[in-house]
């Protein structure tokens, strides 16, 4: 099966039920230059930045009929309700500092999670080019094949059947997964997360426009 976004495919190798190979659209860590302007920490409360950008803020007032979250850019997102949990482990981050953030504040994110099936963010930005950087890690299984799921924007699948565990290298391993995308005529950005083996889950979400 072979999925494209653009000219990038992104192939899946099967053999009977076993996954032995999979390249991702968002494993390929480059982050260009740009200024967060939203920046959400979604299993637990806000985390105040160690770097010079906007803080982290918590996953509350988040039902879509609550009017929405404000960023402290002036971002407007809401989501749909999820379930947090508590990870409280050491993890390991160098593959998300080695882009340049604190360690400190990411260490704080993968304090917790927020996991579910549909779980849905929709983002009111303005007009523009931005990366989205999902901060991935598996918190509770420690064999593959039991976290999968796919990442939609605006109802279209960009990485489909991702594998929590394949995609971050193991249990309490932190990784980002980055993708682009262009606002125009106002449309909101939403990016969903469909299970089809036990949770999605995610532990950070940024926004940065270039």
């Amino acid at each position: 099966m072979s999925l494209k976004l653009g000219n990038t495919a992104v192939n899946k190798l099967y053999l009977g039920a076993t996954q032995i190979n999979k390249s991702y659209l968002g494993a390929t860590l480059v982050l260009n230059t740009g200024t967060p302007v939203v920046r959400i920490n979604p299993g637990a409360g806000i985390r105040v930045s160690n770097d010079a950008y906007i803080d982290w803020e918590a996953n509350d007032a988040v039902d879509p009929g609550s009017g929405g979250q404000q960023s402290d850019s002036g971002a407007l997102w809401t989501m749909s309700l999820g379930n947090k949990f508590p990870s409280n482990v050491t993890w390991d981050v160098s593959l998300v500092t080695t882009l340049g953030y604190n360690e400190s504040d990411i260490l704080s994110l993968f304090d917790g999670e927020i996991f579910g099936d549909g779980l849905q963010y929709t983002f009111t930005l303005d007009d523009g080019d931005y990366d989205v950087i999902l901060m991935f890690g598996e918190v509770f299984h420690i064999n593959s094949g039991t976290r999968i799921f796919d990442i939609l924007v605006n109802g279209v699948i960009i990485e489909d059947d991702l594998d929590m565990f394949i995609y971050t290298g193991g249990k309490f391993i932190a990784k980002p997964y980055i993708f682009s995308h262009t606002v125009t005529g106002s449309t909101p950005l939403v990016v969903r997360f469909n299970a089809s083996v036990d949770n999605a889950s995610v532990s950070g979400i940024e926004i940065r426009q270039k």
